[in-house]
């Protein structure tokens, strides 16, 4: 990589550095975040993942972020920095293709590109699953161009093991069809001989073993599949396929949305120019879209999965189409990097920087008065539980509306956990537990003890003796 692309990354990189580090004090704004983080905290309790602590997705989540949620500071922060992290190596990640393949100004639009899309920036600090594929995808894919270009099978070993933590983090298999297109391609060509085909083949199944018996297989194979591969069964039930959903999603994206459509335009006005690499980034693209569509339930920023092909493809078609005047395309990416920049620079000034509302915050105060560290409490809002650090029974970690709507959490196991568990306090919050069948029922040993706003109701165990005089039992203004 020339000097001057040196200058224009680490800047770059600098300033998504710079911009995440303070948009991980942000207000929560999935509640899968609060999930998530009340998970790590019971793990981190003695709870054992899927065995215990319920967890919806595979092992390569935890084995990814637990680490750096360890050693940060063991709370949502901390897990949002070590996403964070991961971003930042999946953009190094997308500079190492380009260097490999010799185009590294088409990677630098299309990195500067992927944080001018919403679904694809909020991801890079937020405690989900989806960057990390993209990720661990990208680094697959750049040691696969390394591997092809070097024919040293050490890095067919780093693809493999990549390709596998990709597949055990959101059971995602969308880069397997160009990483075999790649393999026959090169095959035809002679650049990868029939005994190398056969080592290659080797050496990805001994890999994928190695790795389920080292990372995947302590978790309980039984326990994960019945968190994970069950849970979506169970959902399927309740969520009908409707593939005009992830149509409905990408018109509400409209820059993602129109780079899909120009780089695929671009491939149907230049098809002699549809060639490698371009390819492979259209096949790891339309593969995405294939599973986005059928895949369920789906929600918006699972098309953060789809940034990464489709920048990648409109940037290598937008190059062939510029291929006699690259110093035209040159100035473009500069200009689409400074654009980008400066939105994130925006993008953090406008940001608050609080992670609770003040609803939030009275309700953490509550908690925090009412109960004892190793008290229990249910709430259906988690990042309650995290913040105030008193955690929910470990079955209860995840209280989403799929695992209501498709049963898996019954009134009769909900019943069941807290006669169980005896919880302190049960706050109905979202709307969530007040959606499972006659819920008001199920806690009759319960009193309300606040009503807030919007019906945000936080009820007391009877046979705690404790009256509350304060000015949370009237209800508070919704916090805006």
């Amino acid at each position: 990589m020339k000097n001057k692309h040196v200058i224009l990354v680490v800047f770059f990189l600098c300033i998504i550095f710079l911009y995440q580090f303070k948009l991980i004090y942000r207000p929560v704004i999935d509640n899968d975040e609060g999930i998530y983080t009340t998970s790590l905290l019971l793990i981190n309790n003695g709870n054992p993942a899927y065995r215990q602590t319920f967890l919806s997705q595979p092992p390569g989540f935890i084995l990814a972020v637990y680490s750096g949620f360890k050693l940060f500071g063991q709370n949502l922060q901390a897990a949002r920095f070590t996403i964070g992290l991961w971003s930042l190596i999946g953009a190094l990640a997308v500079l190492w293709i380009g260097c490999e393949l010799k185009n590294t100004w088409q990677t630098i639009l299309a990195m500067s590109l992927s944080y001018l899309i919403p679904t694809f920036y909020i991801q890079t600090n937020v405690l989900q699953s989806d960057i990390l594929v993209v990720t661990f995808s990208l680094l697959s894919l750049a040691a696969m161009v390394k591997f092809i270009n070097s024919k040293k099978i050490f890095w067919f070993v780093i693809t493999s093991f990549f390709l596998n933590f990709a597949f055990w983090t959101k059971f995602d298999i969308s880069l397997i069809p160009s990483m075999i297109f790649m393999i026959i391609l090169f095959y035809y060509k002679k650049e990868i001989s029939p005994s190398k085909l056969f080592s290659m083949i080797m050496i990805f199944s001994i890999t994928s073993i190695i790795f389920f018996l080292l990372f995947i297989f302590p978790f309980g194979i039984s326990d994960v599949f019945r968190n994970t591969v069950g849970l979506r069964l169970k959902a399927l039930t309740f969520y009908p396929l409707t593939h005009d959903l992830f149509l409905s999603y990408l018109k509400k994206d409209l820059i993602l949305l129109l780079i899909v459509m120009v780089g695929i335009l671009l491939s149907i006005i230049n098809r002699a120019r549809l060639k490698y690499p371009a390819i492979i980034f259209l096949i790891w693209e339309l593969t995405t879209i294939f599973f986005l569509i059928i895949y369920q339930p789906l929600f918006p920023h699972h098309l953060s999965l789809l940034v990464m092909p489709a920048t990648l493809f409109f940037s290598y078609q937008f190059g062939y189409v510029l291929q006699n005047k690259r110093y035209a395309f040159k100035v473009i990416s500069v200009i689409v990097l400074i654009i980008s920049i400066s939105y994130r620079i925006y993008i953090v000034i406008k940001t608050p920087s609080e992670i609770l509302t003040g609803q939030q915050k009275s309700a953490v105060s509550i908690i925090k008065e009412y109960t004892n560290l190793h008290d229990y409490v249910i709430s259906d809002e988690a990042i309650l539980n995290a913040e105030s650090g008193r955690l929910p029974p470990p079955a209860l970690a995840d209280i989403s509306f799929v695992r209501i709507q498709s049963k898996d959490i019954s009134t009769d196991r909900f019943i069941q956990i807290v006669n169980k568990y005896k919880p302190k306090l049960i706050i109905a919050w979202n709307g969530r537990l007040q959606s499972i069948n006659n819920f008001k029922s199920s806690i009759v040993d319960y009193r309300l003890l606040s009503s807030l706003a919007w019906g945000k109701n936080i009820y007391i165990r009877n046979n705690n003796h404790a009256y509350f005089f304060s000015e949370y039992s009237v209800k508070l203004p919704l916090n805006k």
